[in-house]
């Protein structure tokens, strides 16, 4: 049976063997609601409270500012909607400064709220450096008479890799006294980073970072208001009610314990392994160029082939067991062009010839050797017809 080759890593990762264990270990505990008074019940709540710890500490916040989700979507969305819901109490005539360039769950709650509370939404210039200009944000907000109701911006972009510069940013939300909340499912495990003072909130996703799906936590800044989306139980200091994922919370507490102690090494082998890919492409003869040219998060490369379209890529690369990704997939399951690359003013035709690999660390170098070898067939192929 050939193996396979997985390069799609920004869209899930496989699950560590650290974290599939510390999962077993959950499983195999006693069964109890760790909202229970009972001993069994007690312990339960006690390993959710390390989790919490271990994941404050990683971040140098408290405990009691992470609040466990089922992941970036539901992160985003309680960040967003439940900031904006909260607000809308005190004036119903909000503004939220976003960027076009942000994934579609920011952008959705960001549209639902436009259309239901016709809260403004005002978008940020977007160019081929592919992240927000820190100068554009503070034109923006001085021309919103100073004081925009909050921002909302992804901190790397999950297609190109672009790069947010955090610390501008929230320097520049603080000075305004402005929320911003910030979309990091895309950044953490790519690169050493911390949250500054001026990020009121940010989201996190666990199956990124060879954690369980279904689970992921946010950020919050004690002082911001926020609405639950869920009621029912007092759990998660009453801002998300439901049990909590204890399996999936042990998973993600491993997987984030792996990047607390391995961390610069897999940045460093994600970033040595994009730059030696690119190259593998480059003694090959494979023309190509990268998308993006502001600072980029490693192991997320958008690149540009001029001689074959996006989808014949996918899925010649897919009949030889490697697996990639290229623009948005519709219901219908035919592949539309990335609106991110449309945004940052590339054409249709480069958006349409343009795909994302996204490594691992557990990417290696006769994977990426093998990949630019059966894209270099694909270029003979295309020259013989």
């Amino acid at each position: 049976m050939t193996q396979s080759i997985y390069l799609d890593n920004s869209a899930s990762t496989q699950i560590a063997p650290e974290v599939k264990q510390a999962m077993l270990e959950a499983i195999d505990a006693p069964a109890a609601n760790p909202s229970s008074i009972h001993r069994c019940g007690q312990n339960a709540k006690t390993r959710i409270e390390k989790s919490h710890q271990l994941i404050a500490s990683f971040l140098n916040m408290q405990p009691l500012e992470i609040i466990f989700t089922s992941g970036g979507t539901e992160s985003m969305n309680m960040l967003i909607l439940g900031l904006a819901n909260s607000l809308l109490h005190k004036d119903k005539n909000l503004t939220c400064i976003y960027s076009n360039l942000d994934h579609p769950c920011v952008l959705k709650p960001l549209k639902h709220l436009n259309t239901y509370s016709s809260m403004r939404l005002v978008a940020l210039e977007s160019s081929k450096q592919g992240a927000v200009c820190p100068e554009h944000l503070e034109k923006a907000i001085i021309e919103q008479a100073g004081k925009p109701t909050f921002i909302t911006l992804s901190a790397v972009n999950s297609e190109t890799g672009a790069m947010l510069d955090l610390e501008a940013v929230a320097s520049i939300a603080e000075k305004h006294s402005t929320p911003l909340l910030i979309d990091g499912v895309a950044l953490l495990g790519k690169a050493c980073f911390s949250i500054p003072k001026g990020v009121s909130g940010m989201g996190f996703s666990s199956h990124k970072i060879h954690g369980p799906p279904g689970v992921g936590f946010i950020y919050k800044q004690k002082s911001m208001p926020l609405m639950p989306l869920l009621l029912g139980g007092n759990q998660m200091q009453m801002l998300r009610a439901g049990s909590e994922n204890s399996v999936g919370i042990a998973g993600l507490s491993k997987a984030v314990d792996i990047l607390k102690s391995q961390g610069p090494s897999i940045y460093n082998h994600l970033e040595k392994y994009s730059l030696f890919f690119k190259q593998e492409l480059t003694r090959r003869g494979i023309p190509f160029r990268e998308n993006g040219e502001g600072k980029k998060a490693p192991g997320i490369l958008n690149l540009y082939f001029p001689f074959v379209d996006a989808e014949t890529l996918l899925i010649y690369l897919d009949q030889h067991h490697i697996a990639i990704s290229a623009g948005t997939a519709c219901s219908s399951g035919a592949l539309e062009p990335s609106y991110v690359l449309k945004s940052m003013g590339y054409s249709l035709n480069r958006s349409t010839h343009s795909v994302r690999f996204s490594l691992s660390r557990f990417t290696t170098e006769h994977e990426l050797q093998q990949t630019a070898s059966t894209i270099a067939q694909l270029l003979t192929l295309s020259c013989s017809t």
